[in-house]
């Protein structure tokens, strides 16, 4: 092992020591520029070093690392990097046969264009191509709209001068040897540096006339009003290379900046689409590289911007929104052939203030994006497609209109609101002899939902009744959900057990957001042992049409309370206190508490300071009080009392009645309406159904449908944090004091239990 590292070290050493004597400088560079492998910002020796480490290892590939791009980590790579630090890139070397067209030649070309052009006769033999030259086009010839880069395949004799023919090539047949690494960013003018040398700069930035460009556009006609305004910026970034030992590494990086807002007001009856353009920006050349201060190697760049509107069935539409994008796209030329990439952000918003629709509705925009290269089959574009799309989804269901219910029929008819957007990327070529085009279809699209559904009608919870005082009123609630299209207003509608109609309640303003509103109202004058029924309703645009779901409940002939024969003469509760049924759960209380609420634990318990040893009411033992209070009260205060609160004439039971009502009644686990719990039968035959409701312990319920949990009013005798209780499940029943049955261990007082009152006859 020793033997193995002992050379690749001195080659190490060796290295290290060439740098250090040669410069002992570094390049700042963007962590995306070659040769900084380790990401530190910088290219110095670190970056040799990391390379030389996996040479040795021999496992590991890093992408950074391949900085010549030719799919290996070697020497060349290390060679390339000692280049960049030394500010030293690959000097560009033109191919023996290439011939410049500068800006010398303008007066003297004409009838150019990319594969020929005729040269005056007046120009000297010695600065005239001949054949087999391949002609390059500088950036400051204009006679050559997009440029040229071809080789002269024939020269004929012409009125005033030489008319060349060229067939087109590519970077290949121009030049043995290149680096570049620049970015262009959008400027007012194009600013460059003259170099004397045959050589790009390892690393430098050019402000071009990119995109930079504002878009105002207007639309009207067809019933179709729309407006649209955007901002669309560009930068580029070129990074290429080539020398006598390595292959050709190419690529082009686009990042476009977009910025749009746009209004909409369409009515239609009929399909329609149509797109129309905004605006084209031919921005000039963006030269990229240099040959003795004169560009010889520039892009062409373009931008053009379409906008469309789009309908669909009958529609009255009032739109406006934004949308933002930021396209990063990536061409690459390596090994032989072409990469295409594309990350994307974006965010959009809008509002719709007033729909009547059934179908759909759209407005977008269309930037496209192309780069050529000296005006050649050298070029890569970008096509994006984003818009807006307002949809009706409109649903009748015949099956639901049994009765005339309208809103069973409409209620799930809802209005969306997407963002259908697409990237289509495409790329020609003419290098290595390889001539053609890689297009691609959208390679990024979606339609993703800009803001949330908005349905025709809202949706309710089951109506729910109370009884309210006096006995003869219904106080009825239900919720509702979903954010609505129009303003709606939200009422309750009783009826007899016929569904004949009595009597009707509105909530006096409407709204769009119902998400989670609550609606309750009294009925009043009702007669006991009756069955009622209650819908919810809804108005829109002043028409009320009844809802779903349908509550129903009855009043019954003072059926609060049922004498089970007990020798006490302890009469009690039929149902729950808070509860509208005797199977219904009803509210849930700490000990000592009136109150339902959200969270029960020491810290929200009325009694304490926090926790079990700092009671400060109904407290036996110093131990447990806080700074050692004590008050010797066993038996909750009537004030204290959450049966006496909430149940006219009613208590919480003591230990005893507990105990009583667990001697002398029969037990049986049983159904009550799809309800679990112990049906108790006294001993003159009356019973009492005692639902399974479990506890509330933090923010959750357990043991609903299993178990039952029912405060006494006493405490325990011998910890004054936890109280008396009732508790039963499927094959047990038993009360708790201070063990077993007579002597449980009780619970704790902070815990949520339900209450069942008692009073005595």
């Amino acid at each position: 092992m020793k033997m193995k590292r002992l050379l690749p070290e001195k080659l190490r050493k060796l290295i290290l020591l060439m740098m250090l004597l040669l410069s002992p400088m570094a390049v700042a560079a963007q962590s995306s520029t070659r040769g900084d492998v380790n990401g530190d910002l910088e290219v110095n020796i670190a970056d040799i070093n990391v390379v030389i480490d996996i040479i040795l290892d021999g496992t590991v590939f890093t992408p950074a690392a391949d900085v010549n791009g030719d799919g290996e980590i070697n020497i060349a790579d290390i060679n390339v990097i000692i280049d960049i630090i030394l500010n030293g890139a690959p000097a560009t070397e033109l191919k023996s046969d290439v011939f410049l067209l500068t800006a010398d030649y303008n007066d003297v070309i004409t009838d150019a264009d990319t594969v020929s052009f005729t040269m005056s006769s007046t120009v000297p033999v010695a600065k005239r191509p001949v054949m087999g030259n391949v002609v390059l086009s500088t950036a400051d010839c204009t006679p050559f709209p997009d440029g040229i880069m071809a080789r002269v395949t024939g020269i004929v004799p012409v009125a005033g001068g030489l008319r060349y023919s060229c067939v087109q090539v590519g970077l290949d047949d121009v030049f043995d040897q290149l680096f570049i690494d620049v970015e262009i960013e959008a400027a007012t003018d194009s600013t460059s540096a003259d170099s004397p040398s045959l050589r790009a700069p390892a690393r430098a930035t050019i402000s071009a006339e990119l995109w930079n460009a504002t878009f105002d556009a207007n639309f009207s006609g067809g019933g179709v009003s729309a407006t649209a305004h955007a901002r669309d910026r560009s930068t580029i970034r070129v990074t290429a290379s080539k020398t006598r030992t390595t292959p050709w590494y190419f690529n082009i990086e686009v990042r476009n900046e977009l910025t749009s807002n746009f209004n909409m007001s369409a009515v239609s009856t009929a399909d329609f689409y149509r797109s129309y353009d905004i605006g084209s920006v031919t921005v000039g050349r963006i030269p990229i590289l240099y040959v003795y201060g004169v560009p010889v190697l520039f892009l062409t760049p373009q931008l053009t911007l379409k906008g469309y509107v789009e309908e669909s069935g009958e529609v009255r539409l009032d739109y406006s929104g934004h949308f933002n994008r930021t396209d990063v796209s990536s061409y690459t030329y390596s090994n032989g052939h072409w990469d295409i990439g594309s990350t994307y952000s974006n965010d959009g918003g809008t509002d719709v203030a007033q729909i009547s629709m059934n179908g759909y509705a759209g407005v977008g925009l269309i930037p496209g994006l192309k780069f050529a290269l000296n005006g050649t089959r050298n070029g890569v574009g970008v096509n994006v497609s984003v818009g807006v799309r307002e949809r009706l989804d409109f649903v009748f269901d015949a099956t639901q209109f049994a009765g005339g219910r309208l809103y069973d029929a409409c209620r799930d008819s809802y209005c969306s609101t997407t963002m259908p957007w697409s990237v289509s990327l495409y790329a020609s070529w003419s290098i290595l002899g390889h001539v053609g085009e890689a297009s691609t279809p959208p390679i990024l699209s979606g339609e993703p939902k800009i803001m949330e559904d908005r349905y025709l009608l809202p949706l309710f919870t089951k109506p729910e009744y109370k009884k309210g005082n006096p006995e003869t009123t219904a106080v009825i609630s239900t919720t509702s959900s979903r954010r609505v299209l129009l303003p709606t207003t939200v009422g309750l509608r009783l009826f007899d057990e016929n569904d004949n109609p009595l009597s009707s309640w509105q909530q006096g303003s409407s709204a769009t957001d119902l998400n989670g509103m609550n609606h309750v109202t009294s009925f009043t004058g009702l007669q006991r042992d009756k069955t009622y029924h209650v819908r919810p309703t809804v108005t829109v645009m002043g028409y009320t049409i009844e809802a779903s779901p349908l509550g129903s409940f009855k009043i019954e002939e003072d059926g609060d309370w049922v004498d089970l024969g007990l020798p006490s003469g302890t009469i009690w509760a039929t149902r729950n206190v808070g509860a509208s049924s005797p199977e219904d759960y009803g509210d849930y209380f700490a000990w000592g508490e009136t109150a339902p609420k959200d969270y029960y634990d020491w810290s929200t318990y009325k009694w304490c300071n926090g926790s079990y040893y700092t009671l400060t009411k109904y407290c036996t033992s110093s131990s447990y009080g806080l700074d050692g209070f004590v008050d010797n009260k066993t038996e909750l205060d009537q004030s204290d009392d959450a049966a006496c609160a909430h149940y006219p004439g009613g208590r919480m039971p003591s230990l005893e009645q507990i105990q009583e009502l667990c001697n002398s009644c029969s037990w049986q686990w049983t159904q009550r309406n799809g309800v679990s719990g112990q049906l108790v039968t006294g001993p003159n035959g009356n019973t009492m159904f005692l639902p399974a409701a479990g506890s509330r312990g933090g923010g959750s319920l357990y043991g609903a449908g299993s178990y039952g949990y029912y405060w006494s009013r006493t405490l325990t005798s011998n910890v004054p944090s936890v109280a008396c209780l009732l508790y039963f499940y499927s094959g047990n029943w038993n009360y708790c004091l201070n063990g077993s049955r007579g002597s449980g261990y009780g619970s704790s007082r902070g815990s949520g239990f339900t209450v069942r009152a008692v009073r005595v006859s």
